[in-house]
């Protein structure tokens, strides 16, 4: 009996061995997934920062020569185009946006913020984004940490378009290798009734009925993972989110 016990404690463990590796595979090729996704989005971001900067060269320099000639038809001509070329290229990424987003180590979260801007913008939303510090990765966090931005990002960008003011702060605060604070603020209308309990009870979304469980899933991945922290306050017609990270030290 004894024996048979022993064998079958053993094809058990074996068995459970095997099962997390599975696992731990499957994890490692969606995390591969994940960064050579964002890296493409990156990438992308780059080639307008640099068409942007190239471009903004190159009509300084015709301007000039424009001038020059004193031909107030192509002068004016030559305005409009100006105008039109900045009005199109206005909400995309700048320059600064993009250096400050580097500071991010996580490929992934990069990834999740470039994304996120670029919403925002698209719905004519003001992102202000402040990043002092370099922020270092998250190492095993760093999966349930861009999920969880993502899901609080998109919330807040959805109840920020439908304000007068639109606009959305992004702040990430750096703790070095021991981990960080994102904080999200966005802005809602002054008659919107804010119940944070509601917002976290399964079924429900800022969105509306029907709309996903959104922040009833950050709820259950803090749950999950002691390491992880959210704080969530309302002061005048401002919502603030923070959301802290306790990276795990060896």
């Amino acid at each position: 009996m004894i024996f048979l016990f022993l064998v079958g404690q053993t094809n058990y463990l074996l068995l459970s061995l095997k099962r997390n590796k599975d696992l731990l595979k499957q994890q490692q090729r969606q995390a591969d997934m994940f960064a050579t996704h964002f890296q493409t989005v990156r990438d992308y971001y780059q080639e307008i920062v640099d068409f942007k900067h190239d471009h903004k060269n190159m009509l300084q320099t015709l301007s000039i020569k424009i001038h020059e000639t004193k031909n107030q038809a192509l002068i004016d001509y030559f305005q409009q185009l100006t105008d039109y070329s900045q009005n199109s290229l206005k909400n995309s990424l700048s320059l600064d946006l993009f250096e400050k987003i580097e500071l991010i180590e996580s490929i992934g979260l990069q990834g999740i913020v470039f994304s996120e801007i670029a919403k925002a913008q698209r719905n004519n939303v003001n992102v202000l984004l402040s990043i002092t510090d370099k922020i270092t990765d998250f190492g095993p966090l760093e999966l349930v940490t861009a999920r969880i931005l993502s899901i609080i990002l998109d919330n807040a960008i959805d109840e920020t378009k439908k304000t007068p003011n639109k606009q959305l702060e992004l702040v990430f605060i750096s703790y070095g290798i021991a981990g960080a604070d994102i904080i999200v603020r966005n802005t809602v209308s002054e008659n919107t009734r804010i119940d944070f309990d509601q917002w976290l009870t399964q079924g429900y979304s800022t969105k509306g009925s029907g709309h996903g469980r959104g922040l009833t899933i950050v709820q259950e991945l803090i749950n999950q993972h002691k390491d992880l922290s959210l704080q969530m306050f309302r002061k005048n017609n401002q919502v603030s989110f923070i959301l802290r990270i306790e990276v795990p030290q060896c």
